[in-house]
C-alpha cells in the first residue's frame, strides 16, 4: 500500500514538474515543490482509493483532478491547457513505466538481484526517476520539439492516444488474468503507446516545420515582389521622363538644323552686323541645349573622379578597374601617392605582386563598405618616416576578434554574408611574409573611416593592432606574433613606427 502510494506520488509530482518546465513557469521553485508534493500525495491517495473500490475509474478520476488543479493553478481554463496537462501526465506515466522496466531489467541482469527485492528496486527507481526526467529535459532537441508541440495545442490525435493509453492501463487493472500475464501485457502495450505518441509528435514537428518554411518563403517572395514593383515603377517614371526629353529633342534638333541651314544660306545677302547678332543668338541657343543635356547625362552616369596615374600600367589598370567597381556600389574610392614611393619600393617589390595586393585590399574594402552608412575608401602610397607605406582606409565595420586571430592562418572573413571568403586575407599575409613587411591595423574613431590597414616595408615582419577594444582583444589573444596596443595611448601610431 505505502509503496503504491509513494510510486503514484512520484509520478504526479514529476508530471507537475514536466508541466512547469514545458510552460516555462517562473514561480518560486521551493514553494511549488511543497505545493506539488502535497497535491501529489492527495491524488495518489485518491488513486489508491479508486483502485480498491472503483477500479474502472482508478486512472480517469485522478487525471481529471490533476487537470482541474493545473487549470486552477495556471488560472487558464482552456481546451489547450486541458489537453496539455492530460498529455503531460499520460506521457510521464508511460515513460515512468518504460524507465522502470529498463532499470528493473538492468538490476536483475547486472546486479543479480532477485524479484523478491521488487520493493527495494521500486523505491530506487522512484528516487532516480526525477533526476532522469530532469536530465532528459536538459537535452535541447527534446525540449524544443516538445515545446513546439505545446505551443501548437497538442489537441486532436495526441489527446485521443492519451485517452486510449489510460483505457489500456485501466483494462490492465481490472483484468482477471494472472499477475504475470498482465505484466507481460504492460511490457508490450505501454512501449507501443509511447512509440505511437512519439511518432505522431515527430510527424507534427515535420508538418509545422514545413509550414514555417512555406510562410517564410511566401514572405520573402512578397518582399522581393514589392522591391521589384518599386524598381519597375522607378524605371517607368524614368522612361517617361526620358521619353519626354527625346520627344522634345526630335523637334528642337530639327528646328536648330533648319535654323543653321537658313543662317548659312543668308550669309551672302545679309549685312555683317545682322549676321553676327543672329549667329551669336543661334550659338547661345545651341550651348544652352548642350549644357542642359550634359546635366541630364551627369544624373544618369556615376561621378567617377579622375584617377592620378602612377606611370606603371599594371597598377594604373587595377586601380582604375577597382574605382569603377566601387562606383557601381556607390562607393567613393580615393587614390593618392607620393612620387618617391615607387623609387624606393621598386628595388624590393615586384609590380605584379603589388597589383595582386591592391586587388585583394580594395576588393575586401569594397565588400566591407557596401552596407556602411558612409561609403568611402582611400588607397594611399606614401613615405612614412622614410619607410615606404601602403595604407587602405575604409568606412566598413571593424574586423571581428576571431578574424584578427585567424589572419593569415586560415580563411576568415567578417563579411561572409556579403560575399567575403577570407582568401584575400591569406594572399595579403603571403605578401607580408615574402617581403618581411609590418602589418598595422588601426581601428579609427572618426566620421570618415572606421579602420586602416598599413603595410610598412621596414623589414621587421611585425603584426600590430591599435584598437579601443584593447582589453577585449587581449582576453581572446591566441597568437604569439600579435602585439595589441590601446588606441587611447598617446601617439600610438608613432610608437609602432619606432
Amino acid at each position: 500500500m505505502q509503496l503504491a502510494i509513494f510510486k503514484n506520488m512520484i509520478i504526479f509530482f514529476t508530471s507537475f514538474y514536466f508541466m512547469d518546465k514545458l510552460n516555462k513557469s517562473s514561480s518560486y521553485f521551493i514553494f511549488n515543490c511543497i505545493k506539488y508534493i502535497f497535491v501529489s500525495l492527495i491524488l495518489s491517495l485518491t488513486m489508491y482509493f479508486f483502485k480498491a473500490r472503483f477500479p474502472y475509474m482508478s486512472y480517469f478520476v485522478p487525471v481529471a483532478c490533476f487537470t482541474a488543479f493545473t487549470c486552477f493553478n495556471k488560472k487558464k481554463w482552456s481546451l489547450s491547457t486541458i489537453c496539455i496537462s492530460l498529455s503531460s501526465y499520460v506521457i510521464n506515466l508511460l515513460f515512468f513505466n518504460v524507465v522502470s522496466l529498463v532499470l528493473c531489467s538492468l538490476f536483475v541482469v547486472f546486479l543479480n538481484m532477485s524479484f523478491t527485492h521488487v520493493p527495494g528496486i521500486t523505491i530506487t527507481i522512484c528516487a532516480l526517476y526525477p533526476l532522469i526526467l530532469m536530465c532528459i529535459l536538459k537535452i535541447k532537441p527534446v525540449y524544443k520539439s516538445i515545446s513546439a508541440l505545446i505551443f501548437n495545442g497538442m489537441v486532436n490525435c495526441n489527446t485521443v492516444i492519451c485517452l486510449i493509453s489510460l483505457g489500456t492501463m485501466t483494462i490492465e487493472q481490472v483484468s482477471p488474468y494472472h499477475q504475470y500475464t498482465t505484466r507481460r501485457f504492460r511490457a508490450t502495450i505501454i512501449p507501443i503507446c509511447l512509440i505511437i505518441i512519439l511518432y505522431w509528435w515527430r510527424a507534427q514537428i515535420s508538418k509545422n516545420y514545413r509550414e514555417k518554411l512555406r510562410l517564410l518563403e511566401i514572405q520573402a517572395l512578397r518582399t522581393s515582389k514589392s522591391e521589384d514593383n518599386a524598381y519597375i515603377a522607378k524605371l517607368e517614371e524614368e522612361n517617361k521622363r526620358l521619353g519626354a526629353i527625346v520627344h522634345k529633342d526630335n523637334r528642337i534638333v530639327n528646328a536648330m538644323a533648319d535654323s543653321v541651314c537658313t543662317y548659312l544660306m543668308t550669309t551672302e545677302k545679309t549685312d555683317i552686323n545682322t549676321l553676327r547678332l543672329k549667329g551669336l543668338s543661334l550659338s547661345d541657343e545651341i550651348n544652352s541645349i548642350k549644357t542642359y543635356r550634359q546635366e541630364l547625362l551627369n544624373q544618369c552616369v556615376p561621378n567617377i573622379t579622375s584617377i592620378p596615374q602612377t606611370g606603371y600600367s599594371g597598377i594604373d589598370a587595377i586601380i582604375s578597374f577597382m574605382t569603377k567597381e566601387a562606383a557601381a556600389d556607390n562607393i567613393n574610392l580615393k587614390f593618392n601617392f607620393d612620387g618617391t614611393f615607387f623609387n624606393s619600393i621598386y628595388s624590393t617589390a615586384n609590380e605584379l605582386d603589388l597589383v595582386h595586393l591592391f586587388s585583394d585590399l580594395l576588393e575586401n574594402a569594397i565588400i566591407a563598405t557596401k552596407c556602411a552608412h558612409a561609403s568611402s575608401i582611400e588607397l594611399s602610397l606614401q613615405m612614412l618616416k622614410g619607410t615606404p607605406t601602403i595604407s587602405v582606409s575604409d568606412s566598413g565595420i571593424p574586423f571581428e576578434i576571431d578574424t584578427y586571430m585567424k589572419f593569415g592562418i586560415s580563411e576568415a572573413s567578417t563579411h561572409t554574408n556579403e560575399g567575403g571568403t577570407g582568401i584575400g586575407l591569406l594572399d595579403t599575409w603571403t605578401f607580408k611574409k615574402k617581403y618581411h613587411i609590418s602589418l598595422i591595423i588601426e581601428e579609427l574613431d572618426n566620421n570618415i573611416y572606421s579602420k586602416r590597414l598599413s603595410f610598412l616595408f621596414d623589414g621587421k615582419n611585425r603584426y600590430l593592432i591599435i584598437s579601443s577594444r584593447y582589453q577585449q582583444i587581449r582576453s581572446y589573444q591566441t597568437r604569439s606574433d600579435l602585439l595589441v596596443i590601446s588606441s587611447s595611448e598617446n601617439n600610438a601610431t608613432y610608437l609602432t613606427l619606432s
